[in-house]
């Protein structure tokens, strides 16, 4: 077994977070313990605990890393000339919908791992979430710009939650197998370009 000198503290942290990824994707959230990290890495279980405050604490590390993901692929997205907000919005769907299939388990790790009653998330989290949102009503309040209706930047992010919450449910019942007693001849990317179309249209009447 490794010696604590073996890592600095920041290694340890980076070698703990990576395996438990690597755990996650192989063989899945519910893999994931405190003992399967220690076995992978060759360190205690006590160790992790010295360096993360509990799992909880590790599993919202790993979350944060996700919205990053997302996040760094919604910048980077190209800006092209004529590009509509009704294309912007497909597009951060198209990340969204790509992230759920290339990283399923880590996706179930963001939306089923629940805070101990009394525990909160970190500052830095709701930050990285209200980011995430922020091109969503960005697109939106330029709708709102094009059509008769008054939307307020209240009211945009109400509908960026909405309309998010709405590609997640579809996307819940692609991952959960559920689609053919929905459907099967339009797959999850066809159904949220259609949502999205008649949510567009919407704002636009």
């Amino acid at each position: 077994m490794a010696r604590r000198s073996d890592h600095t503290r920041n290694e340890l942290h980076e070698l703990i977070i990576t395996t438990a990824i690597r755990i996650i994707d192989d063989e899945g959230f519910a893999a994931l313990s405190a003992r399967k990290i220690s076995g992978e890495i060759g360190y205690s279980a006590g160790t992790i605990y010295n360096v993360y405050k509990s799992m909880d604490d590790l599993i919202v590390t790993i979350n944060a890393r996700s919205l990053d993901i997302m996040a760094s692929q919604i910048k980077s997205l190209p800006h092209s000339v004529g590009q509509t907000p009704c294309d912007q919005l497909k597009a951060m769907a198209k990340i969204y919908l790509n992230f759920v299939h290339s990283h399923k388990e880590r996706w179930f790790a963001l939306f089923t791992h629940r805070l101990p009653a009394g525990h909160s998330l970190p500052d830095d989290f709701t930050t990285k979430i209200t980011a995430l949102f922020a091109p969503i009503e960005r697109a939106i309040l330029s709708l709102y710009a094009e059509s008769s209706t008054t939307g307020s930047s209240k009211d945009a992010k109400l509908a960026a939650r909405t309309l998010w919450a709405s590609v997640h449910g579809i996307c819940f019942i692609d991952q959960s197998g559920k689609m053919p007693l929905v459907s099967t001849q339009y797959d999850a990317s066809n159904m949220v370009n259609c949502l999205i179309d008649s949510f567009v249209a919407g704002l636009r009447a």
